[in-house]
């Protein structure tokens, strides 16, 4: 009747009406309206009526959904609460709420930002609090003090400024994100005989920057995210709690106070990751911890007596703990300890322990631990570390870098290590004493190039330690530390063992006969001239990282050249690889002084003359060759000529300055994905059957390419980025492809 009506301000109804229908007053310009004998509100029936304003609420008035909706109304007494009653009453600021009340409905008080008081009948026995019910509304309490069941759904109260959320009940229900970012709730009492949870109540009261009190009774559960962010919360009171599922106190920084149940804690991931003031957890009660559980608590304390155990950056970044026992647990735990910048002394209590990854890696305080029940340390594990005496005792295998920049000073070895990666003690410079106990059957230098020279301290009988010179028996070298500047190996040596001239000043070493020595030369940075005339074979790793070696001298008979055998030999500018055999990988990579070779190999494996900027010149003397992948990647080759053979990926791959490809072969060419990406070539005219993926790609220099009648695939990403070649076949049509306007095309597709 009076839908819209802008006119109509007031409106007085007779004693006769109990009914306001639907929509009856909607989007009108009512200010006041005497409800008299009314029981009875429809839907929508005062919806949008901005001007509203009804002080004759009384206790009997039953309202639908949308009733009030955008009204002006600033008080309310309500028996039932439907849906969206008075959802952006942007002038509401009183709301009473009856003991008849038993739900209060979806979006009913939502967006109602100027509500301060919320009087809740002290009879209300049962209650439902459904979603987004007070969502974003003003500033209030709640108080519930004789509840029997109260049911709180999904962001009933996000977004709020609600002050304080007292309740005392028999069962208390939460959904997700209930409090969610309330940015003005500093207090939360519940005294509930039952405190439930499901696993989608997330954010229960996440980022409420000012929340500061908590006290929870009977709360077994904390839920995920449940105060992530509250970074105001001092005081948290859950007697009852043992599981703390992920992030549930992520980030509270103030928190100092926490009261759980001290028996079989379970705490999940982050789950008080960023709490800094947080000082002690009852860990000898707690069975599991999980990843980055207590991160970046930089207050917290344990005592030595107390083991801990954990999984990937459970304590990382705690900074307060500083004498502690690890104990195992079937989990990884890498980065465990990781820039615990306080801690100094560490023992295990467990046989054969593996000290992970990254474990204590940035302790830069750490000085003691007892490795006496430690079985593999991995790679990174003690990295920047103030580690001075290193007694390895049971230690068998050591990974990457595991003591990348210690200041060990002296190691003691009682067993044999049975693997150790060639930078286990990288920037270790300080090292100048090695004590070999009894027990240890076999010793070499692998792993220790980066120490100072060294002496020894031998307890065994394995081993004679003289005139600086290390030995295992009478034939096999394990350590040269004479001042000596040219060396011959003597007649009796029949083995150099890994790295064992890694800290002389030698510049000129001869070798006439057989010996076994891979690695045996690696990192003898002195090294200038190499004449080796009974060595048939190059072992791998012979002269690795030599970088002043500039010549060497092998006879015809040598065979092969290993892997990595004059890598990062930066000064060599001339090897005689005629009548060398197969040429293993990288063996021959970073030598960016190698200007030319010849070569009478039939096998180059992958990467061995892999960023050698200078070679330029390369000829093949074998008709047939093996060519692995990204041999002569990033090289300075300008013109190649290939014989027949097999080719891998990459052969050419950033070889820019190539520009000129012939074939000198029989058989046709295979090529193979990005053989020649990013190079110079100009034009190519050569019997190439297929064409692999990208395999001439980004050659902006490529003007022509000729495609013979035979050539079967080419890939549709073989020219990718080559924006200037023209294509022309050999014949005026060709039985495989089309030529387009500025493509190439495959007639099966």
């Amino acid at each position: 009747m009076f839908y819209g009506n802008n006119i109509i301000q007031t409106v007085t109804l007779p004693a006769s009406v109990d009914t306001i229908g639907q929509y009856a007053f909607a989007f009108s310009s009512i200010q006041t309206i005497n409800l008299g004998s009314v029981t009875k509100i429809e839907e929508n029936a005062f919806e949008n009526c901005q001007q509203l304003s009804i002080n004759s609420f009384h206790n009997d008035l039953s309202m639908a959904a949308y009733a009030f909706s955008g009204s002006g109304i600033s008080s309310i007494i309500i028996k039932d609460c439907p849906k969206f009653l008075c959802c952006k009453c942007l002038k509401l600021s009183e709301v009473t709420i009856l003991s008849t009340c038993t739900s209060i409905d979806e979006h009913a008080f939502a967006y109602c930002s100027q509500l301060t008081q919320i009087h809740f009948d002290q009879d209300i026995s049962s209650l439902f609090i459904f979603a987004y019910s007070f969502y974003a509304s003003g500033s209030f309490s709640v108080s519930l003090p004789n509840a029997q069941s109260i049911y709180v759904y999904d962001n009933a109260f996000a977004l709020s400024k609600i002050q304080k959320f007292e309740v005392k009940c028999t069962f208390l229900s939460f959904h997700g994100k209930c409090f969610m970012q309330c940015p003005e709730l500093t207090t939360v009492v519940i005294d509930s005989n039952s405190v439930s949870s499901d696993d989608s109540a997330i954010l229960l009261f996440g980022n409420c920057m000012k929340l500061n009190s908590v006290t929870i009774k009977n709360m077994d559960k904390v839920g995920q995210s449940t105060f992530l962010n509250c970074v105001g919360l001092q005081t948290a009171n859950l007697p009852q709690a043992t599981i703390f599922e992920k992030n549930s106190f992520f980030n509270c920084k103030s928190l100092s106070t926490l009261t759980i149940l001290e028996s079989d804690i379970q705490v999940n991931e982050y789950a008080f990751s960023g709490c800094s003031l947080l000082t002690s957890f009852p860990f000898e009660n707690t069975k599991s911890i999980g990843i980055g559980s207590f991160s970046f608590c930089s207050s917290l304390v344990v005592g030595e007596s107390v083991p801990l155990f954990g999984a990937m950056s459970s304590f990382a970044n705690c900074n307060s703990l500083t004498q502690i026992t690890v104990t195992s647990k079937d989990n990884f735990p890498i980065y465990m300890f990781e820039n615990c910048v306080g801690l100094t002394k560490v023992t295990f209590t467990d046989e054969n322990t593996n000290v992970f990854g990254f474990m204590f890696a940035g302790c830069t305080s750490l000085e003691e631990v007892d490795l006496n029940k430690v079985t593999a340390i991995d790679n990174f594990a003690f990295q920047n570390t103030k580690l001075t005496n290193l007694d390895l005792k049971t230690v068998k295998t050591i990974g990457l870098k595991s003591f990348l920049n210690c200041g060990i000073q002296k190691i003691t070895i009682r067993t044999d290590i049975t693997q150790i990666d060639q930078t286990s003690f990288q920037g270790c410079s300080q090292l100048s004493q090695i004590i070999i106990e009894d027990g240890v059957t076999k010793f070499d230098m692998f792993g220790f190039e980066d120490s100072s020279p060294v002496t020894f301290t031998i307890n065994n009988q394995n081993f004679n330690y003289n005139d600086n010179i290390l030995m295992q028996g009478t034939n096999t070298i394990l350590y040269y530390g004479k001042d000596d500047i040219k060396y011959t190996v003597p007649a009796e040596i029949e083995k150099i063992g890994k790295c064992a001239f890694c800290h002389s000043k030698i510049t000129e070493i001869t070798c006439d006969k057989e010996i076994t020595f891979p690695y045996g030369f690696s990192g003898l940075k002195t090294l200038v001239t190499v004449t080796v005339t009974g060595v048939n074979t190059i072992p791998d790793y012979a002269f690795y990282n030599c970088i002043n070696l500039e010549t060497i001298e092998f006879p015809s008979t040598t065979k092969n050249i290993g892997n990595y055998a004059f890598c990062n030999c930066k000064k060599l500018e001339n090897i005689n690889l005629e009548t060398a055999g197969d040429i293993g990988e990288h063996s021959f990579e970073n030598c960016s002084s190698l200007t030319s070779i010849k070569c009478e190999s039939s096998t180059i494996m992958a990467y061995a003359f892999y960023n050698c900027k200078s070679l330029k010149n390369v000829e093949f003397k074998s008709q047939y060759i093996n060519l692995g992948m990204y041999s002569f990647s990033r090289t300075g080759i300008e013109n190649i000529t290939l014989p027949s053979g097999q080719f891998e990926d990459g052969v050419f791959s950033y070889a820019e300055k190539l520009q000129f490809l012939n074939y000198s072969g029989t058989d046709s060419l295979n090529i193979p994905s990005y053989m020649f990406e990013h190079t110079s070539l100009v034009g190519i005219y050569l019997k190439i059957t297929r064409i692999g993926k990208f395999s001439f790609s980004f050659i902006k220099s490529l003007r022509l390419f000729v495609i013979i009648d035979e050539c079967e695939v080419i890939d549709p990403e073989s020219f990718y980025g080559s924006e200037n070649v023209q294509f022309r076949f050999t014949s005026c049509i060709h039985p495989k492809f089309l030529l387009g306007n500025h493509e190439l095309v495959d007639k099966d597709t």
